[in-house]
């Protein structure tokens, strides 16, 4: 970043917000930093070697450098690296911030709108989506159990997620830049082993059937059949 011109995409609003404090923190540590008005970045034609700091996500002067295929970060970012000593995250798409650095997620049983919110929320957190389920993911998100992805990921140890994983990292992520996807308040959204199941049970006492009522519930699922039916 010392050799990179970094650019604070900056309005009025923003004087005690975090793009504030990334921009200062860039001075105290001499490096090279500017703040301009969306106004100007709207007037620009071409890419160049900037790096642009943005807050929201959104937005004109946003699209704008979107629409140039700039380089571009969120200020939780730009703190978080500093704070971290690591290097500014290389991508073709921006980068919010680090919640998701190193991780690899692919989904499955997931509408394709979500899907594609799910793609976009964990690339702006810095981590990596891919199609196919490889030995690099890190991580499944699923909408229920029962998929190929799904059989392939428990039976090689990897985390199963539900989607509000990312929906709830991103919304907290955008307040809290020390923050990562695998910490311990994000457990309470691992996928539960009957989620999106529907359950049949014969031969059992009422007790019985009360006590699997309560387990099966709570671990996900979404609703009882007669042994009659298609389970």
């Amino acid at each position: 970043m010392a050799n990179i011109l970094v650019v604070f995409v900056y309005v009025e609003k923003h004087k005690d917000s975090q793009i504030k404090k990334a921009f200062t923190c860039l001075q105290r540590a001499s490096l090279p930093c500017q703040l301009v008005s969306p106004v100007e970045i709207i007037a620009k034609t071409e890419k160049d070697g900037c790096l642009y700091v943005c807050d929201p996500f959104e937005g004109e002067a946003f699209n704008h450098l979107l629409k140039l295929k700039c380089r571009i970060v969120g200020p939780q970012c730009v703190l978080s690296c500093m704070r971290e000593t690591k290097a500014i995250p290389k991508s073709d798409e921006p980068v919010y911030n680090v919640s998701m650095r190193g991780l690899v997620i692919s989904c499955t049983s997931i509408a394709k709108t979500q899907r594609s919110e799910i793609r976009r929320l964990v690339q702006w957190m810095g981590g990596l989506v891919m199609g196919d389920f490889t030995e690099n993911v890190t991580h499944l998100v699923a909408g229920e159990v029962g998929s190929k992805k799904y059989h392939v990921a428990v039976s090689l140890g990897k985390p199963v997620m539900l989607p509000d994983w990312v929906l709830q990292c991103w919304a907290r992520s955008k307040a809290r830049y020390q923050i990562h996807a695998t910490d311990e308040e994000f457990c309470e959204f691992v996928c539960p082993v009957f989620k999106g199941c529907v359950i049949c049970v014969t031969g059992l006492d009422s007790e019985k059937r009360s006590d699997v009522s309560v387990l099966t519930l709570k671990n996900g699922e979404i609703g009882r059949a007669s042994c009659r039916e298609r389970v």
